[in-house]
């Protein structure tokens, strides 16, 4: 997120710095205007696959996302930042586009266990109503 919002690759200078380099830093303007971070949350049930996180992706609704957990998983509740099964980012030029972009990824992924059970907690990620 930091290097979409403002050109610095935050991971790549602690490397270079651990190597004893000094980073370049260059700062640029934001990617877009709205660039935000959504985490994902499950349901109790047992991890198998992702689903439709590709096509949002390819689709442009979702610019990134990242799984945090493996196949197997398995989830209890929800208390901390770590039961967090995924992240998605979603970035637009205007408020219209970023609500339109989080509806769609919201209706469009899932998060499925071995019976092809949703596992998403979808009161923490519902519609967004405008």
């Amino acid at each position: 997120l930091i290097k979409k919002v403002s050109g610095f690759d935050v991971i790549s200078a602690a490397v270079d710095l651990t190597l004893g380099k000094i980073p370049p830093v260059e700062v640029k303007a934001p990617e877009t205007k709205y660039i935000t971070n959504l985490f994902i949350y499950c349901n109790p049930g047992v991890f198998d696959r992702l689903d439709g996180f590709d096509e949002l992706k390819e689709q442009g609704v979702i610019s990134d996302y990242y799984l945090f957990k493996w196949r197997g998983a398995e989830f209890e509740d929800v208390q901390n930042s770590g039961d967090r099964i995924a992240g998605i980012t979603l970035q637009a030029n205007d408020l219209d586009e970023l609500k339109e972009k989080y509806n769609a990824a919201v209706k469009g992924m899932r998060v499925l266990d071995q019976s092809g059970k949703d596992l998403i907690c979808r009161e923490l990620i519902a519609p967004l109503r405008y």
